[in-house]
């Protein structure tokens, strides 16, 4: 037999061995790696929620809060609004808060305003007039509502230093009513 064939038949042999056999691969592996991710503020994460200047919404104990202490309700029927509204459009300085993108790179960004299902609100509306901006111009305006309950606005592409202003518009219904309701903000790349 000729040297050349038989070193040929003994590495075919040694690697049809191996693959059958499997040299190489294990069943299971351990790794531990350290993580680090600090936990901020909603004035200085990286999808901020900063209060707008009505005084409704504000920081407490590093959370937005919408509701005011100073104030004991609306009256039936009156419509109050939060904010200012700017040719449909939610005001970029006069809001009831903002929803600031500091992350790197674009997201796409939803709202969603959802009731409590025990508030007592049945005939009370509520409107969200939500405009994204990026510097001085209003790109995109969505509303969501009582009418819309359960169901979000979604603003695609939202990039670094662009912003979301918020105004809420609160029609009172009868004595009694009362709004209790999880605003829920989420951001994913597209």
């Amino acid at each position: 037999m000729k040297r050349r064939t038989l070193i040929t038949g003994l590495g075919t042999l040694v690697t049809g061995s191996a693959a059958a056999i499997g040299t190489g691969a294990f069943n299971s592996a351990t790794v531990d790696r350290d993580v680090t991710m600090d936990v901020t503020t909603d004035l200085d994460s990286s999808v901020a929620l900063v209060p707008g200047p009505s005084g409704l919404a504000r920081i407490e104990e590093g959370r937005l809060v919408i509701g005011s202490e100073d104030m004991d309700g609306v009256n039936p029927g009156a419509t109050y609004q939060f904010g200012a509204l700017a040719n449909g459009d939610a005001d970029s300085t006069d809001h009831l808060f903002r929803i600031e993108k500091n992350a790197k790179g674009t997201h796409d960004v939803t709202v969603d305003f959802t009731e409590a299902t025990d508030s007592p609100s049945q005939n009370s509306e509520y409107s969200w007039t939500i405009t994204h901006w990026d510097g001085d111009t209003a790109v995109e305006t969505k509303t969501v509502g009582s009418d819309t309950d359960g169901t979000g606005v979604t603003f695609e592409g939202v990039g670094s230093g662009s912003f979301l202003a918020a105004v809420l518009e609160f029609t009172g219904g009868d004595v009694g009513d009362d709004l209790s309701a999880t605003l829920t903000v989420s951001a994913a790349r597209p």
